[in-house]
């Protein structure tokens, strides 16, 4: 069997194998980071296809709106297509709080976060994120002072 067919264990979220299906279609979420028919219909194919994990954020359309989790409700939404994938949800979370929010609420079942660990070390953060010495831990990155 090969390494991508193999099964993945990630604490307490089991991979049936490595291959993840990540945000790279067009139209599968609306500009405001809402559903769209299409979208889930997309989703359930992948999910049915046979991949390991499935990310979900804004689909290249765009978002970036207030508030934290942009795209929980989509999430929640194609987590009744995704049958036993996984699935990330990423887009706007910016705090310790809603990303554990996402996952006690059974929205997904790991989070993805960009922006948030890119400040890290940076002065004059555009993004600020609480409990960030939380996550920094968890991924095992070291804080880096920009010159």
């Amino acid at each position: 069997m090969s390494l991508l067919q193999q099964p993945l264990e990630l604490r307490s979220v089991r991979l049936d194998n490595r291959i993840v299906a990540a945000p790279t279609a067009t139209g599968t979420a609306a500009p405001d980071g809402t559903a769209t028919e299409a979208g889930l219909a997309y989703y359930g194919h992948l999910a049915g296809s046979g991949v390991g994990l499935l990310d979900i954020s804004g689909n290249l359309c765009g978002y970036d709106g207030p508030g934290e989790a942009w795209f929980a409700p989509y999430c929640r939404l194609i987590r009744d297509v995704a049958g036993s994938v996984p699935v990330v949800c990423t887009g706007g979370i910016r705090s310790a709080d809603a990303a554990e929010m996402l996952l006690r609420q059974g929205i997904c079942d790991l989070v993805g976060i960009g922006r948030p660990l890119l400040e890290v070390g940076k002065r004059g953060q555009a993004y600020t994120f609480d409990k960030m010495d939380l996550f920094v831990k968890c991924v095992g990155l070291t804080p880096t002072k920009q010159k």
